[in-house]
């Protein structure tokens, strides 16, 4: 049997709006504040995602990783009406320079 394989990609403002939706279902996770810079560091598999949030005074960097990017990335695409199966092995990769949700579905590809 076939595996089929999907990917989305988020551009720059894509991305910024998945930190912003990301924080509100998870408050404990980035301080409260202005959301200054998100980058995205790393290559290929598991990257590394870095919010910088004003607070107060100071700018703090937060690095996200792994569990937490995966969870950000399907926040925002189920905010965003994207449909993504319910089913398949679910991963976080840099293609092309852009933060990509992988999903592999297929006999073997069950989560």
């Amino acid at each position: 049997m076939p595996i089929e394989r999907r990917t989305i990609s988020l551009l720059d403002d894509e991305l910024r709006q998945a930190v912003e939706a990301f924080r509100r279902v998870t408050p404990d996770v980035l301080p409260a504040g202005a959301l200054r810079a998100v980058r995205i560091e790393g290559g290929g598999a598991s990257p590394v995602l870095t919010a910088s949030v004003q607070a107060g005074e100071r700018v703090l960097d937060v690095r996200l990783r792994d569990t937490s990017v995966l969870a950000l990335l399907v926040r925002f695409c189920l905010e965003n009406n994207v449909p993504i199966p319910e089913r398949g092995n679910k991963a976080v990769r840099l293609v092309d320079g852009l933060l990509t949700l992988v999903i592999d579905c297929g006999s073997d590809a069950t989560l």
